[in-house]
């Protein structure tokens, strides 16, 4: 079902990036830190198709007056789940410039984004492609804290590898 975003504009099931982006824009104590960590977790998840995280994966925490981003949670990857969707196919649950399929997103679909928000699209576009060529070494460290942990270790690099090998598509595609 439709609902009326902030801007204005119809979202399918609740507010978008751009809205959420706004709010924090607009409200957060502190929108200088949480825009960029929204911006990241915006692009950590369109890299391991975190195809769950809608507007209600998202909270603020009050501190004081004004609202910050809450830390991540309930982060989830659909790579490890071939049986569950096609990746090439997979869906993020908000648009990034107007693009839903995490495949089809590309450099154009961050600036488009940026630009909806008034915000420097160079700068948009320079910190998703800076997270994207962090995450090999991301994956490094936790594949290292995984080891001897009890985790499922099979299952963790089976997570990890289909992860890493997002990176190049992802760098492609901010060309």
């Amino acid at each position: 079902r439709s609902t009326l975003c902030h801007s204005g504009a119809t979202c399918e099931g609740g507010p978008g990036a751009v809205e959420c982006a706004q709010l924090l824009i607009q409200h957060a104590a502190d929108p200088d830190a949480d825009l960029p960590a929204f911006l990241d977790s915006l692009a950590l998840n369109w890299v391991i198709l975190g195809t769950d995280a809608h507007a209600k994966n998202y909270a603020l925490c009050y501190t004081d007056i004004r609202p910050s981003l809450a830390p991540l949670y309930d982060v989830i990857s659909v790579l490890p789940y071939p049986n569950v969707t096609y990746a090439p196919k997979a869906k993020l649950a908000m648009r990034i410039g107007g693009e839903y399929r995490a495949s089809s997103i590309k450099r154009k679909h961050w600036i488009r984004f940026a630009e909806d928000l008034e915000v420097d699209h160079e700068t948009v576009v320079d910190r998703v492609n800076a997270l994207v060529h962090d995450i090999p070494e991301a994956v490094e460290r936790v594949r290292a804290q995984v080891e001897g942990s009890g985790l499922d270790e099979t299952f963790t690099a089976l997570l990890l590898d289909t992860i890493e090998a997002q990176v190049p598509r992802r760098l492609r595609a901010l060309e």
